[in-house]
């Protein structure tokens, strides 16, 4: 099934309310714990891949993707808070980027 790209953003976005209602450290919304590193991010999309990955072992063929696009939309999740916490760059060439605001002392006036 064909899913529109801002469809996609608000079930992805949806998750993200999601997780920082229940896990509220990983998003560094307790004061004084630090946010997940970003070698943690990666071993939580790693962990959340091969729990994907075992889903799709087990599940009968016309339940793949009933199965599986949550999984997507956690990974996803996943990625954005890490982004969230450590930088987004935009790909050069595509779509619109913005770069990082300068420092304050950066700015010539």
């Amino acid at each position: 099934m064909k899913t529109l790209r801002e469809s996609v953003y608000v079930a992805v976005d949806s998750e993200r309310e999601y997780q920082d209602h229940m896990w509220r450290e990983n998003a560094g919304l307790v004061e004084g714990q630090p946010v997940r590193t970003v070698a943690e991010e990666l071993l939580m999309i790693e962990e959340y891949v091969a729990r994907a990955r075992k889903a799709w072992t087990d599940c009968p063929r016309d339940d793949e993707a009933l199965t599986l696009t949550p999984m997507f939309r956690k990974i996803a999740a996943i990625a954005v808070r890490a982004m969230e916490n450590h930088g987004a760059p935009g790909r050069d060439g595509f779509g619109v980027f913005v770069p990082d605001p300068l420092a304050d002392d950066d700015i010539p006036f």
